[in-house]
């Protein structure tokens, strides 16, 4: 058993948690940009195409 509970943890350090539950598609990408665009996530293997894209789209939008 995790003492501390990831979810838990990072919604008491001020982040959105998101999450997609129940009869959704297991392959589907799920990327996610924080507000002030310093952090680009992704839920499992298959968002590794999407989240390097919008790391660099991030990047981009910098100047």
């Amino acid at each position: 058993m995790t003492p501390l509970h990831p979810e838990t943890e990072l919604r008491k350090a001020g982040a959105v948690f998101e999450s997609q539950t129940a009869f959704r598609d297991v392959f589907a990408t799920h990327v996610v940009v924080d507000d002030e665009q310093r952090f680009v996530t992704g839920k499992n293997q298959n968002s590794g195409l999407e989240r390097p894209d919008r790391m660099m789209q991030v990047i981009a939008d910098r100047g």
